[in-house]
């Protein structure tokens, strides 16, 4: 999802607010309650990194919030 004039620190809340809002929804599939949890990666794109590499650097953080027991956001901080 990309945010425009969204700053690191809004993105983060977006992306917490979404999770939050996921985890206590109920999908109804096939006639069956189905509780789903989404794990996010954020970062604030600088037009000083490669899009490429930023890429590779939110996608590390999704799998760290997935490791990091699921239904969270991991933000990164391009160094």
């Amino acid at each position: 999802m990309l945010m425009q004039d969204t700053d690191i620190q809004g993105a983060f809340k977006i992306a917490e607010n979404i999770c939050k809002g996921m985890s206590t929804h109920t999908f109804l599939i096939k006639q069956q309650e189905v509780h789903i949890t989404l794990s996010i990666g954020v970062i604030e794109l600088d037009p000083m990194i490669e899009l490429e590499h930023a890429l590779e650097m939110v996608d590390r953080a999704l799998y760290d919030a997935k490791f990091n027991g699921r239904n969270c956001v991991c933000p990164v901080y391009p160094s």
